[in-house]
């Protein structure tokens, strides 16, 4: 199997007659940026939560688990029976911030070092821990690729300590005036930025995005996709990304997955250069095209 190659075989989830997920092949190679469309209900954040680790799939119920190489303290409890090549290090964006109400907005983009002060090895609190943390307390891209500008803090950089590396991060997702604020004195672009900025920060191979910008205004959606384009689009992440919004998609995916019905009903590439403009003729016959899917 190639590295890196996460690939679903058989992977079913139900909850008592309604089947979520049910999937019997599927592979998703590594550095690219995978967009799941199609209605609610049809089982997108369900495979999502499974990939997270946050559902078990029906194989897994009697809680006998695989063993992934990936995830060696997860494997018998969280790692998806029908699930291989998850990396070790995973992070969910989730379609609210989910921030730490205590801490400021540099805290919350750090939030992955803590109780890891004194160490000099990358271990890392996941992003995934701080998102339940806080909803605990509150009951290939090729010649298509988008580079880093120089010096991005996306790209971690080992010679950079945490305070530089979040420090450019502030500045790239224009937050640097705000690094002293507290979560409720943000707007809701705001709040996904640091959300963006918490996950950039811990630096996960494999990005899972749940719908993270649908409850935002048209414009701030907008500048929150350019900024999706120019911080994650990179050689060393894998992302997928669940949108209801098949413009959306286009805009930013490198393949397209429709659902229904907890099944992939098609797989599409998408085959246009960036930048890319959600008013050019051939992206419209596509969208169309993927909207008749779903009709």
């Amino acid at each position: 199997m190639e590295k890196n190659r996460i690939t679903l075989h058989n992977l079913t989830k139900s909850y008592g007659e309604k089947i979520a997920v049910n999937i019997p092949s599927l592979s998703i190679q590594p550095q690219t940026f995978t967009c799941i469309v199609g209605k609610s209900g049809c089982g997108k954040t369900t495979l999502l939560r499974l990939l997270a680790g946050l559902e078990r799939p029906d194989t897994e119920q009697d809680g006998s688990g695989i063993k992934n190489a990936g995830h060696p303290g997860r494997t018998e409890k969280f790692v998806a029976a029908g699930i291989t090549g998850l990396p070790k290090e995973t992070a969910p964006v989730f379609q609210e911030p989910r921030l730490m109400p205590w801490l400021t907005v540099k805290e919350n983009i750090m939030f992955s070092l803590k109780g890891q002060e004194g160490k000099t090895d990358r271990q890392h609190v996941s992003a995934s821990d701080a998102t339940k943390t806080t909803a605990a307390k509150e009951a290939p891209h090729g010649n298509n690729k988008i580079p880093f500008a120089p010096g991005s803090a996306a790209h971690v950089q080992p010679s950079l300590s945490p305070e530089e590396r979040c420090r450019r991060l502030l500045h790239e997702l224009e937050l640097t005036d705000a690094a002293g604020l507290y979560p409720a004195q943000l707007s809701g672009g705001m709040a996904q930025r640091v959300s963006l900025g918490r996950t950039l920060f811990y630096d996960p191979e494999l990005i899972l995005m749940d719908e993270p910008f649908s409850a935002l205004d048209y414009f701030t959606r907008r500048n929150l996709q350019d900024m999706v384009l120019r911080l994650f689009r990179n050689q060393t992440k894998t992302i997928l990304f669940v949108t209801h919004d098949v413009e959306e998609a286009l805009l930013l995916g490198d393949r397209i997955l429709v659902m229904e019905n907890g099944a992939i009903k098609a797989d599409l590439p998408v085959p246009f250069p960036f930048p890319r403009k959600a008013a050019d003729s051939e992206i419209q016959k596509m969208r169309q095209a993927i909207l008749d899917l779903l009709a």
